[in-house]
């Protein structure tokens, strides 16, 4: 069996056409919007992890826990 629906009237065809319509517009524009934003963080990451870099590599500096004197010999594991 098969349905037949009843066909839409031509100004509720031409609504949902510009409603469908003014919905892809809408996403267009804020994608549009959104685009530049993001290249724009994006950049400016992009600028600071060269700025670290510059500065003396990593953003981390290391201090060390224990200070062993160069005169004196360091054991290390035998399990490595």
């Amino acid at each position: 069996m098969s349905r037949t629906y009843p066909q839409e009237a031509p100004e509720r065809r031409w609504q949902r056409m510009l409603a469908i319509l003014l919905a892809t517009v809408v996403t267009t524009a804020a994608l549009a919007l959104a685009l530049p934003i993001a290249a724009q963080e994006a950049e400016a990451e992009s600028t600071e992890e060269t700025q670290d870099e510059a500065d003396g590599g990593s953003a981390e500096v290391f201090i060390p826990t224990e200070e062993i004197s160069e005169d004196f010999a360091v054991s290390f594991p035998v399990d490595i």
